[in-house]
């Protein structure tokens, strides 16, 4: 899913707004030959990239579960002073677990082992 954002002659598209822990999304700002992009997470500093042909792009990774602001601004000085900024809200979700136990048999002991597959968010107590 690609969220997109127009304002003046600048572009921004984010290319998830929900990923999943360990994962990567990548933000890409146009509209500008030179300068550079702020960009943030929840209000940090997180990097800044100049525009290549066009375009400035950063590549957020490591973000933890919950959700959280991406944040861009690009503010330039001179005669055709220009402002843009632009928030993604992304939300970051566990992985999956899955647990197997596989089938087994314990003739010695007369015991049969059942396989159990589990996936998602499991919860269970032990009797």
């Amino acid at each position: 899913m690609h969220v997109r954002e127009n304002s003046q002659n600048f572009t921004s598209t984010i290319s998830s707004t929900a990923i999943t822990v360990g994962n990567s999304l990548t933000v890409r700002v146009t509209g500008c030959e030179t300068g550079g992009i702020e960009f943030k997470v929840d209000g940090k500093d997180y990097q800044a990239k100049y525009f290549v042909n066009g375009i400035a792009e950063c590549t957020f990774s490591g973000l933890t579960v919950g959700t959280h602001v991406i944040s861009l601004s690009y503010n330039s000085v001179g005669s055709n002073d220009l402002f843009y900024s632009k928030s993604f809200l992304v939300n970051v979700s566990e992985k999956q677990k899955t647990i197997v136990v596989n089938n087994a048999v314990d003739t010695s002991k007369g015991i049969v082992y059942a396989e159990l597959i589990l996936t998602g968010h499991c919860h269970w107590t032990d009797i």
